[in-house]
């Protein structure tokens, strides 16, 4: 074989190689490889992308009206919480409600990772020329306001700590007057239930979830 057959074979086996690394990909994601089409596997796709813990249960009611609802939340999630040896945290409403230092906790790391300019602001509303305006404007604000969110909102924060940069009446930031465990008329509720021991191994979870039930 000449040697310009040669380097035309080679050029050609190098542009194949390349043609075919370039249709590679590289995906860790183990899901993936299952037919997408599939609704289980695009509900454990959904649970790694939204949901932080991955040993957690989610529970899920429906009631006629959303105070029934939220009692029935109230009382599964009460009735869990006494199973010591099962369970070791039952949420089925925002965790300040019930333990107000949650809430210091959460403010505390959305300021964390505000901007510079944002913690300035902050810094200069809580200066100590600057605190009495701040609390006048707040007192002003609760005696003119209408709206109930704004009036419990300010009761409780009036140096606005709870209300991140770029928010609007304490919007787009920690929200307290909503409630992520309910849907907009209340009648639909999640709870989310982490074990009391681990439960990696999947025969692990099938038992602690057979408990539960």
């Amino acid at each position: 074989m000449s040697r310009p057959a040669k380097l035309g074979i080679a050029v050609l086996a190098a542009a194949l190689i390349l043609g075919g690394l370039t249709r590679l990909r590289f995906d860790a994601e183990v899901l993936n490889l299952l037919p997408a089409d599939l609704g289980v596997v695009k509900g454990l796709l959904w649970h790694q992308r939204y949901f932080r813990h991955s040993n957690e249960l989610i529970l899920t009611l429906r009631a006629p009206t959303a105070d029934r609802a939220a009692t029935a939340g109230k009382d599964l999630a009460h009735l869990l919480r006494e199973q010591k040896h099962l369970t070791d945290r039952v949420l089925w409403q925002p965790p300040w409600n019930e333990d107000p230092s949650a809430l210091a906790e959460l403010v505390a790391a959305a300021w964390l990772n505000a901007t510079p300019e944002a913690i300035a602001e902050l810094a200069g509303r809580l200066a100590p020329e600057n605190r009495q305006a701040t609390l006048e404007s707040a007192l002003d604000t609760l005696a003119s306001s209408l709206s109930p969110d704004v009036i419990g909102r300010l009761a409780y924060d009036p140096y606005g700590l709870a209300s991140l940069p770029g928010s609007t009446a304490g919007q787009n930031g920690v929200d307290l007057a909503g409630d992520a465990f309910a849907s907009p008329d209340g009648s639909f509720r999640v709870l989310f239930v982490r074990p009391a021991q681990d439960t990696g191994h999947y025969s692990k979870a099938a038992a602690w979830l057979q408990q539960v039930r």
